[in-house]
């Protein structure tokens, strides 16, 4: 059988009568050889145009310094967020079960509950941007491409922040976990696994913003092992990631992946903290109170 024949937690789904460990191994590689494909084909063409056209500076990118674009920024969504397809593929190609299986235990999305969540995370952040942009926004200038950020942000960073809890929380925080025959201690291999790369593919070098990537990891994963899915993982990532961004379409955005040493402090992610670990702790709220299926055979 290709699917669990007792009951089973969202991360060790992969562990079924079929599983055999190379699975696991062929899944780790071919989701990281795709994922590193597309985000080539799809980023490469954005800045040899850009170069072609004269909106990058070749001299400065044959030195390794990459300024973010708005044209950039929305290929870079975009190839992330194809990470969802890539995951499903996956996970359909190694261990033969149907794509709906990665979203969670029952085998599909469960709209409602996602619904919920998002709600629920909507609260913490609402009030953090609130306070954020009554200090902020005077500073926010209309640009020659503020529509086109906004059309950008609203449609793909959810699809982006989906994309990495199917590739990170779903795919290969399963796939770690399947080796482990111990449940605790499958989800604690699996969980740290993932959100290591997690951290390492955001490539800060500032410490107090590798801790609050880890540890967003670390949070979606316990999320996932509680609910039995990725509806609240995914809804944490989007309202996250949305909140982030609500003055991309007014400032300069060229500098903002730079997570080089001394770009953040304690101070500047204690507020981030906060309202991820009230988030969670809403959403777990939300979950018993929807009775969500957690274990499923």
């Amino acid at each position: 059988p290709r699917l669990p024949v007792v009951l089973t937690p969202y991360h060790h789904f992969f562990r079924t009568p079929s599983f055999r460990w190379w699975r696991s191994v062929l899944a780790l590689l071919m989701g990281a050889l795709l994922f590193g494909l597309v985000n080539l084909l799809v980023a490469l063409p954005v800045v040899v145009y850009e170069v072609v056209t004269g909106a990058r500076s070749s001299e400065r990118l044959a030195e390794g310094e990459i300024e973010v674009t708005p044209l950039l920024f929305a290929a870079n969504n975009v190839a992330i967020a194809l990470t969802v397809p890539i995951a499903l593929l996956t996970m359909w190609a190694c261990y033969g079960m149907r794509p709906r299986w990665l979203s969670s235990v029952v085998g599909g999305v469960r709209w409602g509950f996602l619904l919920r969540c998002l709600a629920a995370c909507a609260v913490p952040y609402g009030i953090l941007l609130a306070l954020e942009l009554g200090q902020g926004v005077g500073e926010w200038r209309w640009q020659p491409w503020s529509l086109f950020m906004i059309g950008t942000i609203v449609l793909t960073t959810p699809f982006q922040a989906a994309g990495e809890e199917y590739g990170l929380r779903g795919l290969y925080n399963r796939a770690v976990a399947a080796w482990i025959p111990q449940r605790l201690t499958g989800a604690l291999v699996g969980g740290l696994v993932s959100s290591l790369v997690f951290m390492a593919l955001h490539g800060a070098g500032d410490l107090w913003l590798n801790l609050f990537y880890f540890g967003f990891g670390v949070t979606a994963c316990r999320l996932a092992y509680r609910t039995g899915g990725l509806e609240a993982t995914v809804s944490l990532h989007v309202v996250n990631n949305l909140a982030s961004e609500v003055s991309l379409p007014f400032v300069d955005i060229s500098d903002i992946f730079n997570r080089s040493a001394g770009t953040a402090s304690a101070v500047d992610i204690a507020p981030q903290v906060g309202v991820v670990l009230i988030a969670w702790a809403l959403m777990e709220l939300v979950a018993r109170l929807s009775r969500v299926v957690q274990e499923t055979a």
